[in-house]
């Protein structure tokens, strides 16, 4: 084995005096997980998080890499970094002299070696020349009310060369049990409303905690949520509008406005800027890029959750971006990069955040999806980062490499009108979706006198909409909300409720509704002439095989993509097909939407996926599917035993579970193999373990495509 001959420490936070913990207490160290990213032919990084929380300290942290498993033979150990409290205590370094196409293990230590670390595994990129086989999974959407993510706990048994864990790794706006929401980050759409906004030390602790519990159990003996997904395999990783805070933060691009930061909505401010501008207002469309208006990007509370992202996730760092002809993006982190995977794939990884122009709102607050997005000077990616990415592609087509895998954090493809939403024709009823809550009668601990709080030992199981019956309470009564503390549920009517009083509860009707249009942080919905211009690009120059992976959309779907070669992108009559060129949009991975669908039958799939491809091709949309597309063969679907004759839209669509894809590259580069996986959605707060008898991981569906030529 080779020597590892560099580590290169990531300081994220520089303190004067910092003193290092001393060893005598490092028994009382505890780790919270560990990760690696970013790898290459011959680095990686990688990340821990140590603290005694007893008596929270700096404390010195060594790393052990090998490519044994058992740590026996030829281990290297070197320092790490410290943990300590500007990073919450998460150390990230990068490790280098590492050997192409090879797994390696890792594992972290206090300097004494008194405390070590659970057991990380990653693999480092072949080198290009290679013709070696490719196999990695992508998915995103972490939501904690979905936690333990019990699928998650699967992945690292597919022995990936990499997962590409695709936005959204945490939820901050999920008020789950036993997690609060976090303090909010601003006002949308209007700024100029004086409301409390976090303050920059809100702003660290609420988010840390948010990446915290993601490694956390939620059942006693449980599964550690997303702690083996992330030691089981090298990630890459991307963020999305929740690492950022759903609100102005979101658009990396958008003017910074005013002063934000404050417990009242008024003064003194944490930041000088940050507040956004209001997005219904065409004149703030897009940002000048001349300098005259300050970017969000470089806004404290942007820099702030940037940077907590950064701590906790295994991310390599970049450095600043050299672009002074460019000021939306001159002097900010590099986030976007691309890896070659061996002579037949490259992964990009797209920055879809740091540079967009504002998510636009309609007067009535609704996303602006109609001819505003049009606007040819709006832009999702910057002028550097899109420059950047179609060269990026024509060299790659150029050198013959033939898949170019793009990741991107909002889907690319069209569901519905330009600027509207699809009717559907016979879709599912309200009953064929299913009814949630299995949980029948419980009882309380506690007495309510005609006020609307009803206390019981759990409310784990618990779902908004069941109904509710019993002594003192109002007909026609259904929970309304499920509150953090684990112990308390709201109601719709005021009642009045002894202690040890058995209430009945009847299932909620699911309140499904199916994705029909493209909202407003999507490419199609806000960014629509920048989507154009880059489809256009990969047409004009004839880059063939480019598959885009997003998420975001709490569903599975595989769909072609429609450009206008004119430009009017306002027109659909002028759409075409973008040749050999298709998107995957997988996941959730543990988040809302599928969990509101309790029916999982391939019926009701295949009922759902008609209704929306109907009304598309009434609209000359591109249905859901792949049908007609160029070397498709061998589509296999749960439930549909004639799909690689019908390949009909239900066989590339699910949106009733939780799942991730896997895609296999041949070694010869011939052939692209692509699987998902998937349970059976849960509900929201249920805290589901993984269960290999009643709800175990399957194959939903799978296709092979041929490359072309």
């Amino acid at each position: 084995m080779k020597n590892f001959v560099s580590l290169r420490i990531v300081t994220l936070v520089l303190v004067t005096g910092y003193m290092l913990k001393t060893t005598g207490a490092d028994a009382d160290v505890t780790f919270l997980g560990v990760a690696a990213g970013d790898a290459t032919t011959n680095d990686v990084a990688v990340w821990t998080r140590a603290k005694d929380e007893a008596n929270p300290q700096p404390t010195a942290i060594n790393v052990q890499i090998s490519q044994d498993p058992t740590f026996i033979t030829g281990v290297a150990t070197l320092l790490a970094g410290t943990a300590g409290s500007p990073t919450d205590y998460t150390v990230k370094s990068n490790l280098g002299g590492l050997e192409p196409g090879t797994f390696y293990y890792y594992r972290f230590q206090t300097t004494n070696a008194s405390v070590t670390s659970n057991v990380g595994k990653f693999k480092t990129a072949p080198n290009p020349t290679a013709n070696v086989p490719v196999h990695f999974a992508f998915s995103g959407d972490c939501d904690g009310l979905i936690r333990p993510y019990a699928l998650a706990s699967q992945v690292p048994a597919k022995n990936l060369d990499f997962f590409m864990f695709d936005g959204d790794t945490e939820y901050e706006t999920s008020a789950s049990i036993g997690s609060p929401a976090v303090h909010s980050t601003g006002n949308i759409p209007d700024p100029t409303v004086l409301v409390p906004t976090a303050t920059q030390s809100q702003l660290f602790d609420d988010f840390s905690r948010k990446y915290r519990e993601q490694f956390l159990p939620v059942n006693v003996g449980g599964q550690n949520c997303l702690q083996p997904f992330f030691a089981g395999q090298g990630n890459y990783t991307a963020y999305d509008n929740h690492e950022l805070g759903n609100k102005q933060y979101i658009n990396g691009g958008a003017p910074a406005g005013g002063s934000v930061g404050s417990t009242t909505g008024s003064p003194p401010f944490d930041f000088l800027a940050g507040a956004g501008v209001d997005a219904r207002d065409p004149a703030n469309d897009v940002t000048p890029n001349d300098g005259s208006v300050p970017f969000m990007n470089k806004s404290g509370g942007f820099q702030t959750l940037q940077q907590v992202f950064e701590n906790y996730q295994p991310i390599s760092e970049r450095g600043l971006i050299n672009a002074p002809s460019d000021p939306r993006t001159n002097d900010t982190r590099q986030l976007y990069f691309a890896q070659q995977w061996g002579r037949n794939a490259i992964f990009i990884n797209a920055d879809c955040r740091s540079y967009r122009d504002i998510r636009m709102k309609t007067a009535a607050n609704a996303d602006e999806t109609g001819s505003r997005a049009d606007n040819p000077n709006r832009t999702m990616l910057g002028a550097t980062q899109l420059a950047w990415l179609e060269q990026t592609l024509l060299d790659a087509e150029q050198t013959g490499t033939t898949w170019k895998f793009v990741n991107i954090s909002d889907p690319i493809d069209q569901i519905g009108p330009i600027g509207g939403s699809l009717t559907l024709v016979n879709p599912p009823t309200t009953a064929e979706y299913g009814t949630l809550g299995s949980i029948t009668s419980i009882v309380t601990t506690g007495s309510t006198n005609n006020t609307r709080t009803v206390t019981v030992t759990s409310t784990v199981g618990l779902v908004v909409g069941q109904g509710v019956s019993g002594t003192g309470v109002p007909a026609n009564t259904t929970i309304s909300a499920i509150n953090t503390d684990g112990t308390t549920f709201s109601i719709n009517n005021n009642a009045t409720i002894a202690t040890g009083a058995t209430l009945a509860l009847t299932p909620a009707p699911s309140t499904y509704s199916p994705v029909t249009s493209d909202g407003g942080k999507s490419w199609m919905g806000g960014y629509r002439a920048e989507r154009n211009a880059l489809l256009k690009f990969i047409a004009d120059h004839h880059v063939q095989n480019v598959v885009f992976l997003a998420t975001d959309d709490h569903q599975n779907r595989i769909n072609e993509l429609l450009y206008s070669p004119s430009g009017q992108t306002g027109i659909q009559a002028s759409y075409v097909e973008v040749p050999y060129c298709l998107e995957i949009v997988c996941g959730p991975l543990g988040a809302t939407g599928p969990d509101l669908i309790s029916n999982h039958s391939f019926a009701l799939v295949k009922k759902l996926a008609d209704s929306i491809a109907n009304a598309q091709i009434a609209q000359n949309l591109e249905p859901i599917g792949l049908g007609g597309y160029h070397g498709l063969q061998n589509v296999r679907r749960l439930g549909d035993p004639h799909a690689d004759r019908l390949r009909q839209p239900a066989d590339f669509y699910s949106p009733d579970t939780f799942n991730y894809n896997v895609l296999d590259v041949s070694a010869d580069g011939k052939i692209l193999t692509v699987t998902s996986y998937g349970i059976n959605s849960t509900v929201q707060n249920g805290f589901v373990e993984y269960d290999p008898f009643n709800n175990p991981e399957r194959e939903l569906f799978s296709f092979q495509i041929k490359r072309h030529p």
